[in-house]
């Protein structure tokens, strides 16, 4: 069990909730048309200003962001951090 993890001296882990506020994407298009100058990590950036345009959320208010993409590029190893 998860108890066991923490000895007994150690003070329990913080209880937060956690909210998922909202989800966006990019509309599809063909390989190597709309999006063939952008890399994963431009993409990322446009979904994610798109969704705090679409929530008006503040962005001081995200503590994290969960992000992903189907091809990972070399470049960009970790885009929810770059973008």
């Amino acid at each position: 069990p998860l108890s066991a993890a923490f000895s007994s001296s150690a003070p329990p882990p913080s209880r937060r909730n956690v909210v998922i506020v909202d989800g966006t994407r990019l509309p599809f298009a063909p390989a190597s048309t709309t999006y063939s100058d952008l890399m994963a990590v431009d993409l990322m950036k446009l979904a994610l200003d798109g969704l705090f345009i679409k929530t008006a959320l503040p962005r001081e208010a995200v503590d994290y962001v969960i992000a992903g993409n189907v091809i990972q590029e070399v470049r960009t190893s970790n885009i929810a951090r770059e973008a």
